[in-house]
């Protein structure tokens, strides 16, 4: 069986060392849009986990948040 869970978090590992390298060389603009990817990754890691199913097709942390069950737990802070 395919886990989903499984799969984004390793997305998720890959990216990881990208950030690292464009902040190291102070690209923070690619560096922020990498982040944002891996905090989508993330977010649909829980939404699988909680879930069972395959996460949307979306890229709205908001959302996702909501649909991981932890949307909640955001604040404007």
């Amino acid at each position: 069986m395919f886990d989903k869970a499984a799969y984004w978090i390793e997305l998720c590992d890959d990216d990881i060392p990208v950030a690292k390298t464009l902040l190291q060389s102070k690209n923070f603009l690619w560096m922020g849009f990498i982040c944002h990817l891996i905090a989508e990754k993330a977010l649909k890691t829980v939404i699988a986990s909680v879930t069972g199913d395959v996460p949307p097709k979306d890229h709205k942390l908001i959302k996702l948040a909501e649909l991981a069950q932890i949307g909640d737990e955001l604040s404007e802070e």
